[in-house]
């Protein structure tokens, strides 16, 4: 991290707020995100600082200590894109901005869940995002924390606590969702299709780097760390290789060669682990149609098709039918 963003909150923003909102700096959690917390902040990188209120303290005083940083304050710098309002200059609704320091209520925290937790409930786990959990436990240096507001949220949400099945359903839903992407990629590489195979290929990439987070239960980051949290994994020196031949190879058909080795490296994986049961890879749709991560009966169902397609002269394959239509 650049001791220079550290040094610009602790001399200058924090004084600041102590001599004109005194009450307000007296219970203000001061927090670093990003790429200065991260240890990879550069000269085109943005400072992202959040001063974090009590939700009531937020309403009385946020807007003036929000103002009083954006009018008063020197910038940390003089180039950074502070917003992205551009009057008179349409063309710049593709430009985004955004305050160096932000007052936030503590609320907002977790997507929203913060109260919840910090008011004694049990952790939502499923309405709070792995984004959310990244940026609370990797992306986020605490510099000043009088409540003990950031500590009580990382203890309650550590990746051990978060439950088993809500990992599975997770990483089934994950490997439903780019089920038949690979074989698309290669058919377009195949017909010389540039354009459709980038298109797919975006998508799949920043899906893949998720779906090797989930397999080593790791919260993962918004899309342009998923890399740099994937190179933290304890496979990572087999799999990164296979991610950078994925992203940059000069033919095509390396990239998709690449795909399908980290498919059957990930395969691999989930079987040794069980982070998934194979039956659940074989049938992939229906284990996500059916709740596999908290039906542990999902199959009996499959089963009892399969035995119906068969009773009626037909092969385990053809139960789908009997699926669809509910024969008997």
């Amino acid at each position: 991290m650049s001791k220079d963003a550290r040094a610009y909150l602790e001399q200058q923003v924090i004084p600041l707020i102590a001599d004109k909102h005194p009450q307000v700096a007296a219970g203000m959690c001061v927090v670093i995100e990003g790429s200065y917390n991260l240890g990879l902040a550069d000269g085109l990188s943005d400072l992202d600082a959040i001063i974090y209120l009590e939700d009531d303290l937020w309403y009385r005083e946020g807007g003036h200590v929000q103002l009083l940083l954006w009018r008063q304050a020197e910038p940390f710098r003089a180039d950074a894109q502070r917003y992205c309002d551009f009057p008179g200059h349409p063309e710049g609704w593709v430009v985004y901005g955004h305050p160096e320091v932000n007052v936030h209520p503590a609320s907002w925290l977790l997507g929203g869940q913060a109260g919840h937790i910090l008011g004694g409930a049990d952790v939502p786990w499923e309405e709070i995002s792995p984004e959310a959990l990244f940026k609370l436990h990797q992306e986020s240096l605490v510099l000043r924390d009088p409540h003990g507001m950031m500590r009580t949220l990382r203890e309650a949400t550590r990746p051990e606590r978060l439950p088993e099945w809500l990992w599975r359903k997770r990483l089934l839903l994950k490997l439903a969702d780019i089920k038949g992407q690979p074989a698309e990629l290669a058919l377009a590489v195949q017909r010389g299709e540039v354009v459709e195979a980038s298109i797919l290929l975006g998508p799949l990439l920043a899906d893949l780097l998720r779906v090797g987070l989930l397999i080593g239960k790791a919260y993962h980051p918004y899309p342009k760390r998923l890399r740099w949290a994937f190179e933290k994994l304890p496979f990572a020196a087999t799999a990164v290789p296979l991610i950078d031949t994925i992203a940059a190879a000069p033919q095509w058909a390396e990239r998709v060669q690449a795909v399908q080795a980290l498919v059957a490296r990930y395969t691999d994986i989930i079987l040794d682990t069980g982070a998934l049961a194979s039956q659940v890879l074989e049938y992939l749709y229906p284990a996500r149609d059916r709740e596999a991560w908290s039906d542990p009966e999902w199959f009996e169902q499959i089963r009892a098709e399969e035995q119906k397609a068969q009773r009626a002269g037909h092969t385990p394959g053809d139960r789908w039918i009997w699926s669809l239509w509910d024969w008997e």
